[in-house]
C-alpha cells in the first residue's frame, strides 16, 4: 500500500531513492520485495521521497536536530487547524483533525462485492 501510494504521488523520488540506495528502478524487481524495500525511504530524512512528503523534513534529521538545539531554533508552529495528508493536488483536499476523525468514525458503507458477517 505504501508503494502504490509513493509511485502515485511522488514516482520521480521514488525512483530516485531506489536507484541510489538499492542500485535499481522498483520496477525490476518482484513487488513484495520493492513494496518491503519503499518503506523506509518516506521516513529517513536523507532520503528525497521523505522530503517531498514532509517540507519540514530536516527537524527528523539527526545532525540538524543537535545543531538546532545548540543555536537554540524550534519548529514553526503550524497557524489554525492541524492538517491531515500530503497530496500534491491531485485530488487531495487538506483536512482538518476534526473532520478526520469525524469520517473516520461514520459508519462505514460496504463496497461492492464485500459479503456481510454478522456481529456477535
Amino acid at each position: 500500500m505504501v508503494l502504490a501510494y509513493l509511485a502515485t504521488e511522488y514516482p520521480d523520488e521514488l525512483e530516485t531513492d531506489f536507484w541510489r540506495s538499492y542500485g535499481c528502478s522498483w520496477r525490476d524487481m518482484p513487488l513484495w520485495r520493492a513494496a518491503v524495500l519503499a518503506s523506509p525511504l518516506a521516513t529517513r530524512p536523507e532520503c528525497e521521497t521523505c522530503r517531498a512528503i514532509d517540507p519540514q523534513w530536516w527537524w527528523r534529521d539527526p545532525l540538524f536536530s543537535v545543531v538546532a538545539a545548540v543555536v537554540g531554533l524550534k519548529p514553526e508552529k503550524q497557524d489554525g487547524p492541524q492538517q491531515v495528508g500530503h497530496g500534491r493536488g491531485r485530488g487531495a483536499v487538506p483536512v482538518s483533525r476534526e473532520q478526520a476523525e469525524r469520517f473516520l468514525h461514520a459508519p462505514r458503507r460496504p463496497f461492492e462485492g464485500e459479503q456481510k458477517t454478522s456481529k456477535k
